[in-house]
């Protein structure tokens, strides 16, 4: 199975049936699936997880790259015509489902939000519509699920709350040096490191990037995941942005989401903070979702979104935000970092 390519080069997941059947229950047993009810999903690869759940499984009728068409309407026509009682969506899906309510409810028991980052504010509100315990699972196609995903509509911490480390897997933060990382301790923010019995077996034929994704911790494989992410004291697992889209400044690294989540919260919109000029030197331009070409943002916004941030804001732009076509949600950091850059040259 490859994975979807939206935070970097699609990469061949080798699993082991043995892992394949250990996924297939703690999915079941994590969410209580049953053959009675089933899942509505909107992400297209979900569906197969259906037969290996013995469970029914139903794709709205939309095109499967574009989530973001399930509306109100056709997620209740697929509501009223199953019996589902799971609804496993992008959060594009779950916000244009949000935003064509208009007061109506379609009532499930769960409803699992994919895709981080995914905000307290779009949890609360899918949930308001269905009704439904809403919680948002942490996982990647080389692990997946890991987390319970508890605390998706609760304001705790930086990033996104993605609940607790399930039974039968490991996650412990490292530092980002590439060769020799470390363990840091709770509450420090690093490299998320997983282990589970239903992690995949390697990358087909990519050996210098299996190679670059293990780290032994007493014994133990562990796979660097990527992300970026602290576990509380409590053990909530929070993700802070990938490491590939972190900010190199001169003085520190910080994750995206340390920067994006302040911002966000105070002007109530999705923001996107991209690192301008080479890593090590880098400074923060904050890019606010808006239509139409990239333009600088005015005196106020601008002033209003450094007020909100402890960190020095370069530059604030207004623009598109180009997103992920499986997920729709997962902004191309890279891309947008280009055109910012190229927008900013020589102002």
């Amino acid at each position: 199975m490859h994975t979807s390519g939206s935070t970097g080069p699609a990469k061949p997941v080798r699993y082991t049936h043995g892992a394949l059947a250990a996924q297939r229950d703690v999915i079941s047993e994590s969410f209580a699936m049953s053959s009675e009810h089933g899942f509505v999903t909107s992400f297209a690869p979900f569906i197969l997880l259906g037969p290996a759940l013995g469970v029914p499984c139903v794709l709205p009728d939309i095109d499967v790259t574009k989530p973001s068409d399930l509306d109100f309407d056709r997620f209740a026509e697929v509501l009223a015509s199953s019996q589902v009682d799971v609804a496993w969506l992008s959060p594009a899906s779950a916000r244009r489902i949000v935003a064509t309510a208009e007061g109506r409810k379609a009532k499930l028991r769960l409803v699992m939000l994919a895709g981080a980052p995914i905000s307290t504010e779009l949890a609360s509100a899918i949930a308001e519509v269905t009704d439904a315990d809403v919680r948002s699972p942490w996982g990647m196609t080389e692990a997946m699920p890991l987390t319970d995903g508890v605390g998706a509509t609760q304001q705790i911490g930086d990033g996104t709350n993605t609940g607790k480390i399930l039974n039968g897997a490991q996650a412990v933060v490292v530092s980002l040096d590439v060769s020799n990382p470390e363990l840091l301790a709770v509450g420090e923010w690093g490299e998320l490191a997983v282990h589970a019995s239903w992690m995949f077996d390697g990358y087909e034929q990519q050996w210098s990037t299996e190679h670059r994704s293990e780290v032994l911790l007493n014994g133990v494989r562990f796979h660097r995941t990527g992300d970026l992410g602290r576990i509380a004291a409590n053990g909530d697992v929070h993700q802070l942005g990938r490491l590939q889209h972190a900010l190199f400044l001169a003085t520190q690294v910080v994750p995206c989401a340390l920067v994006e989540d302040p911002i966000a919260k105070g002007l109530g919109c999705q923001v996107a903070a991209v690192g301008i000029g080479p890593k090590g030197t880098q400074v923060i331009a904050v890019v606010i979702q808006a239509e139409g070409k990239l333009q600088l943002a005015d005196p106020q916004t601008t002033a209003s979104v450094r007020a909100s941030s402890v960190f020095d804001i370069a530059a604030v732009i207004e623009g598109e935000l180009p997103v992920d076509i499986r997920h729709q949600s997962k902004v191309k950091r890279e891309l947008l970092a280009e055109s910012a850059s190229t927008f900013l040259a020589g102002r």
